[in-house]
């Protein structure tokens, strides 16, 4: 938990967070959370997401707050496609969205 108590620091130090909307900031906060390392690719399924944010929390608001972190040069991200058998994919789209991130390492 250390190492993403410095990146946080260093990223906020950076004032790279200071344009972000409250949402994106929080996106990123949570984003970290679920992080296994920053520069590594992780996962985060959309449910997860909407728990933390609340049910008006929509998946184009989701989308928004990526993009504006991406745009800050904050991390990558994806919509996940997995391989899966036919099932499988129904049983996913009826869980959600699963999102592919990775959070970038902070400048400086």
């Amino acid at each position: 938990m250390e190492a993403r108590a410095k990146v946080l620091k260093r990223v906020a130090l950076s004032g790279a967070l200071d344009a972000l909307p409250l949402d994106a900031l929080k996106l990123y906060l949570l984003l970290l959370a679920f992080a296994r390392e920053v520069g590594s690719e992780s996962r985060i399924r959309w449910q997860t997401i909407q728990h933390a944010f609340g049910k008006d929390y929509s998946r184009e608001d989701c989308q928004q707050a990526l993009t504006a972190l991406a745009a800050h040069d904050l991390l990558s991200w994806r919509p996940a496609s997995p391989h899966a058998t036919r099932r499988q994919r129904a049983q996913r789209e009826s869980e959600g969205l699963e999102i592919v991130f990775q959070l970038n390492p902070p400048h400086g």
